[in-house]
This record gives C-alpha cells, structure tokens and sequence, in this order.
C-alpha cells in the first residue's frame, strides 16, 4: 500500500474511533435508550455515504491499528469468570492502570496520613477511585479479595524494591480488599528503564543480593526508528548474561513470602507504610518540578 494511503487510512481510523468515543460519551451522558452497538452502526452507516473514500485494508493496517485497539478492548471488557476459563486460573496480580475508576485504593486512598493525602488531593482533584468503595458501581473490593492474590502498589526509582519495601508482598489491614500490596522500580518508559539497568545499578543489586520487580511499559519510548533502542537493547544483553533469577513477578513474591525468616505476607508496620508513602510522594513531587522546568526550557 503506499504511504500516502496508509496514513489516510490511519487518519481516518482515528477519526472513526473518536468519533466513536463521542457517541458513547454522548449516550450515557444524555441517557439515551440507544444500545451503544446499534448507535455504531448507525455511525458506520453515514460514514460511508458521507466518506466514500476507497482504501484497502492491508494485514499491515490490521496490525498496526485495527488489533491493538481490539486486544486493549477484549481486555478491559474480560470477565473474571472469562479470565479463568481462557487461562485455567484466575489472575494472580492486579495492577491499577492509571485513571481507571474501578481502581482500587489508589490515587489520594494509597497515602497514609492525612497531610499527604490533602496535598495530592489538591494537586489532582480530578481524580477519584472507586474500586473499594461499598455501595459503587465500580466497587469490586469481594472480588480482588476472594481471587486475587497481589495488588502492585508504589513504584520508586531505586533498583532494589526489596530494600526500599522490606516487608513486601505485605497485607495492609487499613486496605482490607487488598490481600498482598508490593512495590515495584520505575521503569515507566524507555528512559527511566534504561537508567534504572545502568552497570554501576545492576553490580551493586547484584553485590548486596537484592531483588527488583519492575515496572514498565513497552509502548512507551522503546523503539528508534522502528527498532529497540540500541543503548537499552546493550544493557538489556549485559543483564541477561548475568546469574541472576529471572522469572515472573508472581513467583518472585511467591518466593519472599515463603522465604524462610523472611517478613513476607505479614501485616506491615505503620512506620514502614507511612515512609513507602511518604517517599513516594516526594519522588512523584520531584517528577513534576522536573517536568514543568522541561517544558520552561
């Protein structure tokens, strides 16, 4: 297909989707007695007369565009019972995704303490998290507890989660839906993971036998030019041939819990959960003067 026509494509892909999105805003806005489904192809409909725009839909536009969208929809949409038939279990970690509704205790509800929690109401009074709240409509706090075993919790920039978060995976009896909380390193991006794996980072967790559950998302600044960073990519090489322990993160919190004299799957001190608190707001505080002195420059 040539370039000019996929871009078109594209194009016009992301204007359908919004599109979309407006219909469904609209309709649960104005409580219309539409079913979305049928809205959607009333849509379709007039986009074909209004657009009668001729373009071939190659398997590279099905790839690109089409699936990913398809894949995160399936996703959000997965009935827990759907989950288990599909995988043969249910799934042992839930990570609330960003602005999500249905997440549980997250946004001003992780902080301890009532100061910390004021301020980050302040600074983000949009948000609001619904997920542990009886009575909601997004409350699934029964669910998470009887079926999910770890919740991820705090990220930070220091390689070893261990240190930082000794008692980790650990029950929080002020958040009784959740049965195990754990933190994790901030990898969010292509940037923050490449430092966070830098030589000096990886000799010294790997000389003070520490452990590290990272955070991350691959879509986000991995790639140059259709490829992986190379400078990610070296040190991604470099770690592998190291004899470190390698695996999933269940099986690494699996492991502190069970590890002998070891503080796992108790539940945590107040002292160490107001300090994971307040060390994270104070990073997330630094991220933001660091972020606003960019966009200054």
């Amino acid at each position: 297909m040539p370039a000019d026509t996929t871009t078109l494509a594209i194009e016009l892909f992301v204007g359908l989707v919004a599109a979309a999105g407006l219909v469904g805003w609209l309709i649960h806005r104005l409580s219309l007695p539409i079913p979305y489904t049928v809205a959607l192809v009333v849509l379709g409909v007039v986009a074909g007369v209004v657009l009668p725009i001729d373009i071939e839909v190659s398997p590279e536009i099905v790839l690109l565009v089409l699936l990913p969208g398809l894949v995160f929809e399936a996703a959000l949409r997965i009935d827990i019972d759907d989950f288990r038939r599909t995988f043969g279990g249910d799934p042992v970690i839930n990570a609330n995704h960003s602005m999500n509704t249905e997440n549980i205790y997250w946004g001003r509800d992780r902080l301890d303490g009532s100061v910390l929690r004021w301020l980050y109401g302040r600074m983000t009074p949009w948000e609001r998290f619904r997920g542990h709240e009886e009575g909601s409509e997004w409350f699934w706090g029964d669910v998470c507890r009887q079926r999910t075993r770890y919740v991820r919790n705090f990220t930070f920039d220091g390689i070893d989660t261990l240190k930082i978060n000794p008692a980790m995976p650990y029950h929080d009896p002020r958040r009784p839906y959740v049965n195990l909380w754990f933190s994790s390193a901030d990898g969010s991006d292509g940037r923050r993971f490449t430092e966070l794996i830098r030589e000096e980072n990886v000799a010294r967790l790997e000389r003070e036998n520490g452990c590290c559950i990272v955070y991350t998302h691959f879509a986000k600044g991995f790639l140059q030019d259709g490829r992986p960073d190379p400078v990610w990519e070296s040190r991604m090489r470099a770690l592998a041939k190291r004899p470190g322990w390698f695996v999933p993160a269940s099986q690494v919190l699996d492991h502190l819990r069970e590890r002998p004299g070891g503080g796992g799957g108790g539940a945590i001190r107040w002292s160490e959960r107001m300090s994971l608190s307040m060390r994270w707001a104070l990073e997330r505080l630094r991220d933001r003067r660091r972020a606003q002195n960019g966009k200054r420059s």
